[in-house]
């Protein structure tokens, strides 16, 4: 996880910081929001995205900051936003009530696929 701005702007941003972030309840959201805080800065939502590649293109047009997985910013035009820096990694759980079935299937094939991505980074 790191902070990402386009790759064509300085790093001097505004008082309070445009923020681009998932809607809430998303991942990432309150972790950017207490960090900002936690500089004793203020922020504002410049723009809100639904999907990771809405996010990532509104952070390269320049429209804010915003806290995203380094992986999937490869090869973006985007940067690391140096003030703010890295940030520790994101836990994330998958919880299913079946232990069989489709719900169950489909449950042990996300954890591989995350568990691949995760040995990959």
């Amino acid at each position: 996880m790191a902070w990402f701005q386009a790759a064509d702007t300085g790093d001097d941003w505004p008082d309070p910081i445009p923020l681009v972030a998932f809607p809430p309840g998303a991942l990432y959201r309150d972790a950017m929001f207490d960090r900002i805080e936690g500089m004793g800065r203020r922020w504002y939502i410049a723009f809100t995205g639904s999907s990771l590649d809405g996010v990532a293109v509104a952070v390269a047009t320049g429209m804010g900051l915003s806290l995203l997985p380094v992986a999937a910013m490869a090869g973006r035009s985007v940067r690391p936003h140096h003030e703010l820096g890295v940030a520790p990694a994101m836990a994330v759980s998958l919880y299913a009530w079946e232990g069989s079935g489709p719900i169950a299937d489909l449950s042990a094939m996300m954890a591989a696929v995350l568990a691949e991505r995760a040995a990959g980074l």
